[in-house]
């Protein structure tokens, strides 16, 4: 395992324990050696990897076109909901770009 791959393991197992727990990431990190916007910055990062969806996204599929699969609209055009705001997301996005929104557009929350 390299050094990049075992902090970000540690990192996970931190962000899906105060998942777990809920609250604050300061009340949660608080004693624990790490600050609550290392973890929630680590939070932002990973939640990509973790396979669960962040509860303030929903996927819409485009109302003047039957949905496919997973989500995807008609011509591949995906439409990301967070809180009032709403991305639309065509084939061949940046995946990195996407990830950056999507964290501002939940931290604003």
């Amino acid at each position: 395992m390299t050094a990049k791959a075992s902090t970000e393991a540690v990192w996970a197992e931190r962000v899906q324990a105060w998942r777990e727990v809920g609250g604050s990431a300061e009340a949660f990190a608080k004693g624990r050696g790490y600050s609550g916007s290392a973890l929630r910055l680590w939070g932002g990062r990973l939640s990509p990897r973790t396979g669960r969806s962040p509860r303030i996204v929903a996927l819409v599929p485009r109302s003047s076109g039957s949905s496919t699969p997973g989500g995807a609209a008609a011509g591949g055009e995906l439409v990301i909901e967070v809180g009032s705001s709403r991305v639309r997301v065509a084939a061949g996005f940046d995946r990195a770009l996407l990830v950056e929104v999507l964290s501002v557009l939940g931290a604003a929350r």
